[in-house]
C-alpha cells in the first residue's frame, strides 16, 4: 500500500473483488463496533448518534498510524487479514 501525501489517500494495487469485499464487510463491522462502544451505558445516545464521531476517529486513526500491520503478520498472511489486524488495533485503542 501506498500514501498519496498531497491527497492523503491511500493506493492498493490489489484488486481481488473478493478480498476487497471482506474487509469493506470487516470495515463497517469495526465502525458498527466503535458506535456500539462509545454509547454503551448512556440512556441519552444512540449508535447511530455517534457515527460521524466514530468515523472522524477511524480516519485520524488510520492517517496517525502506520499501514502496516502487527510484526506476526507477515507476507503469507492474506491482504484482508492483514487489514483486519489494523482495523482491529482501531477497536482496541
Amino acid at each position: 500500500m501506498e500514501r498519496n501525501i498531497a491527497s492523503g489517500d491511500v493506493e492498493c494495487e490489489y484488486y481481488d473483488v473478493e478480498q476487497v469485499h471482506g474487509i469493506s464487510h470487516y470495515l463497517l463491522w469495526t465502525v458498527a463496533t466503535a458506535c456500539i462502544e462509545k454509547t454503551y451505558g448512556d440512556l441519552f445516545r444512540s449508535p447511530v448518534s455517534a457515527l460521524d464521531e466514530a468515523k472522524k476517529e477511524l480516519i485520524d486513526f488510520l492517517h496517525t498510524h502506520p499501514l502496516s500491520p502487527p510484526s506476526y503478520l507477515n507476507a503469507t498472511h492474506s491482504p484482508s487479514d492483514r487489514a483486519k489486524a489494523v482495523l482491529d488495533q482501531f477497536v482496541h485503542s
